[in-house]
């Protein structure tokens, strides 16, 4: 199998930093719980990129036409067709093993990374969907080739600060007594002061149904 090595230069010297083997096949292991991964054995070439830019709405205007404005970031997916298949004798042992591997990747909560020869996405993802169609069966009936459909949604970490306040565990400040007193004889001041219709004095003659107009 072929050989590439990556190097760099540093006063002169090189120095290799990074041997692998070529073809690189694409793999997508578990970022926690038990760390699960799954080399493909025949690197998918069939791989769709979507949720590219960013989201825009309208803003509706009387009479003119609407503006479009911009509102948040596309969450970011790919869609991956794949081939299972055992390379070393065409395709004639069983894979079920490696369906198992993306159906418990499927069903767990863990974040995952996937990579394609030596390039990582530069994101979480999650496997949301995963479904299969078996193509060549053996005589037992186990999966010999099968063709795997997923869809890798982006991840977004979200951590949020949690502010602790303290409790307040003593008695609030005591009112002065020169406050209480102002307040009092404010109060007092208020009620002391007559009104409109006890301060006015107005004479009131009785009225005379006898004589109403006063004639002698």
């Amino acid at each position: 199998m072929a050989i590439i090595t990556f190097s760099y230069t540093s006063q002169g010297d090189n120095s290799i930093v990074n041997t692998i083997t070529v073809p690189q096949r694409a793999k997508l292991a578990q970022l926690g719980g038990d760390k699960r991964f799954i080399s493909f054995p025949y690197g998918p070439q069939g791989i769709t990129y979507d949720g590219i830019g960013l989201e825009y709405s309208t803003v509706e205007r009387p009479g003119l036409k609407p503006l479009l404005e911009p509102t948040a970031k596309k969450q970011r997916t790919i869609a991956v067709i794949a081939l299972l298949a055992t390379p070393q004798d065409g395709g004639k042992s069983s894979v079920e093993d490696m369906i198992d591997v993306f159906v418990n990747i499927a069903n767990e909560s863990e974040d995952c990374a996937f990579t394609y020869g030596v390039a990582t996405l530069p994101y979480r993802v999650r496997l949301t969907q995963f479904s299969y169609t078996a193509i060549q069966r053996d005589l037992d009936g186990n999966i010999t080739q099968a063709e795997i459909n997923l869809q890798l949604d982006e991840r977004i970490l979200f951590s949020q600060s949690i502010v602790a306040l303290k409790a307040i565990t003593y008695a609030p400040d005591p009112v002065p007594d020169s406050a209480k007193k102002k307040t009092t004889s404010s109060s007092s001041s208020s009620s002391s002061t007559p009104t409109a219709s006890t301060s006015s004095q107005i004479d009131f003659v009785p009225w005379n149904t006898h004589n109403p107009y006063g004639q002698p």
